[in-house]
């Protein structure tokens, strides 16, 4: 053998030496970071690995070796990847795409952004920050029931959160209902317009002539578009009928109230002996709300139109990190049977009102 094919010859086995030796250099590091994660303590696999699934788990890593153009990080002229693979039920899930998410509905890009334990199956019920939301919550951000992951919070910092009203809980059982009872008495011009009487039968929030609030059953008259008293419910319209019994008339004329938060109507019908009956109104108009943030929940009674204020937890809690006071004040405009709504700075939230609890 010349000297010229002697040096191409040792050319190719030195290239091929190279190649081979970063190869196996791979397979190493890959099998010894998913070792590595199956003996953590708080890895999802709570018992040891099986020799099927060791098996199956080294034969993903082989795919992936034989396949660089796969596992390279495009992002950089490398062999080796600075990507992430975890695998869950037998699957090889890349942190970095979403088509199998770790924890549903969180995405698995924002568990690696705020450095939180992916392999700990508890993980969105955690609160590393100790500010009383958990990771799930913070993930969620600031409209949970209409907008989930929008404006989403920092789950390390205690001083970013979602806003408060999130820690919000209504029952069915925590509404707060009132009943009033009118009798349609008539009607009376005043200054070319009509005026409608209606004698209350159960005390209402009225002004008196001195200015200041009182409840009683004094007779009120009201126009159209004229709330009664301080109630939400305001005259809508008014219908003139009669009644003929005997060839004499008899007014039936139908006055027709309306709540003007919930636009539900009442037909008052005017009081004569075809209609000596009551006519009852119940209005939802105030709730107990449940505020879930503190342990126990502590219980929060508003009425409609009315203010409240939220604060945050006190102190931090097995966290040296310092947490400012907060509060947020809101204002509750609208109550249902199904929903609450409140407003913050402008913006308004709507509270689902549940049979649970």
């Amino acid at each position: 053998m010349n000297t010229k094919s002697f040096q191409y010859y040792l050319f190719h086995l030195s290239a091929f030496i190279l190649i081979y030796s970063l190869l196996l250099i791979t397979k190493k590091n890959l099998f010894k970071s998913y070792h590595t994660l199956d003996q953590r303590e708080d890895t999802l696999m709570k018992k040891p690995i099986d020799i099927p699934q060791k098996k199956d788990m080294i034969k993903n890593i082989n795919l992936l070796t034989d396949n660089c153009s796969y596992y390279c990080n495009k992002d950089v002229n490398s062999l080796f990847s600075s990507r992430r693979f975890f695998s869950k039920n037998g699957i090889l899930i890349d942190l970095k795409e979403e088509d199998v998410l770790l924890y549903f509905p969180v995405p698995n890009r924002w568990l690696l952004e705020n450095r939180l334990d992916y392999t700990n199956p508890n993980i969105l019920n955690e609160d590393p920050d100790h500010d009383g939301f958990s990771n799930l919550e913070e993930w969620q951000g600031e409209d949970p029931y209409h907008t989930p992951g929008i404006n989403s919070s920092d789950p390390n910092d205690p001083n970013a959160h979602p806003l408060l009203w999130t820690k919000l809980r209504i029952s069915s059982k925590a509404l707060h209902t009132s009943h009033y009872s009118f009798d349609f008495m008539g009607v009376i011009e005043r200054n070319h317009e009509d005026y409608f009487q209606l004698q209350p039968q159960i005390p209402i929030p009225h002004k008196n002539s001195q200015g200041k609030n009182s409840q009683d059953t004094v007779v009120t008259y009201v126009k159209l578009g004229e709330c009664i008293g301080q109630l939400p419910i305001y005259v809508r319209s008014y219908h003139i009928k009669k009644n003929n019994y005997k060839e004499i008339d008899y007014d039936s004329s139908e006055l027709v109230l309306q709540n003007c938060i919930t636009n539900e109507q009442w037909t008052l019908t005017r009081k004569s002996v075809f209609h000596p009956q009551t006519e009852v109104l119940s209005i939802i108009d105030g709730v107990s709300f449940e505020y879930i943030l503190y342990s126990p929940p502590k219980k929060i009674p508003v009425r409609c139109s009315h203010f409240f204020i939220l604060e945050d937890l006190v102190t931090p809690q097995k966290t040296s990190d310092k947490k400012r006071e907060h509060r947020e004040i809101y204002q509750l405009i609208r109550i249902s049977s199904s929903e609450a709504i409140i407003t913050r700075n402008g913006k308004a939230y709507s509270i689902p009102i549940s049979n649970e609890f």
